[in-house]
């Protein structure tokens, strides 16, 4: 079986970016008053980035179980497209491995694997997926146990990694699409209007702005064509 080492290459920086980004979500956790297991358990079962710190917010300001659970849902509902795209990539499409591979699919595996020229096999894509979880999950430990080491001012601005993390991950459509800033925009103000009207819990404030947006930008005609020009684009340029 020939292995694509083009591709496995590219997961190693995956893998130290989780890390870090654990890390920082382990130092929350334990600053939440969550215990270690739980925290463990956040990473290991879930194992999606933002939604954790989304997730984790949700906690703090005592939102419901389902509130979080629908928010966490829809904000990964992409995952069932990015299944999809992967699927086309690989070589051996047996049934036995899509529990394992679905599980593993992340917003960088699966831009890694799809702008991929060549297909990759199963246990190729369960390698990279491997190294990314376990990256992710001790990076969560070691937040977890060491982050009281840093000084308390660090401890205390890792309270704005949530908001880090989600700029870095919006700032590149928005330079290359403006629509994109446009939904951001009006997400924002969208969620500070319905906090104002206090028609809901902060919870449900999150989810009915995701369908909203969502749904507005289904009916965006030109913000359709300019996700496929911009996939294109990437995909030149790698």
């Amino acid at each position: 079986m020939k292995i694509n080492w083009s591709v496995l290459d590219k997961s190693f920086p995956i893998m130290l970016g989780y890390f870090t980004v654990a890390f920082a979500f382990g130092i929350l956790s334990k600053t939440s008053s969550i215990t270690l297991l739980e925290s463990i358990g956040f990473s290991a079962i879930v194992f999606a980035g933002a939604s954790q710190f989304m997730a984790l917010n949700m906690f703090l300001m005592k939102s419901g179980v389902i509130e979080i659970i629908i928010a966490a849902f829809l904000m990964n509902f992409r995952h069932f497209f990015m299944s999809a795209g992967i699927a086309e990539k690989l070589e051996n499409k047996s049934l036995k491995w899509i529990p394992v591979l679905a599980f593993g699919i992340t917003d960088e595996i699966y831009a890694t694997t799809i702008l991929t020229d060549a297909d990759i096999n199963n246990k190729q894509l369960f390698l990279m997926q491997f190294t990314a979880y376990s990256s992710w999950v001790l990076g969560t430990i070691v937040g977890f146990l060491t982050g009281f080491l840093l000084p308390p001012f660090i401890q205390e601005a890792m309270g704005i990694t949530l908001y880090a993390l989600l700029i870095a991950i919006i700032i590149p459509g928005v330079k290359k699409n403006f629509i994109h800033l446009g939904l951001v925009v009006a997400a924002g103000l969208f969620n500070t209007l319905l906090t104002y009207l206090n028609w809901f819990s902060s919870g449900w404030n999150i989810v009915v702005t995701i369908l909203t947006i969502t749904t507005l930008a289904m009916f965006i005609p030109d913000f359709q064509n300019s996700e496929k020009k911009q996939l294109s684009s990437e995909s030149t340029e790698l």
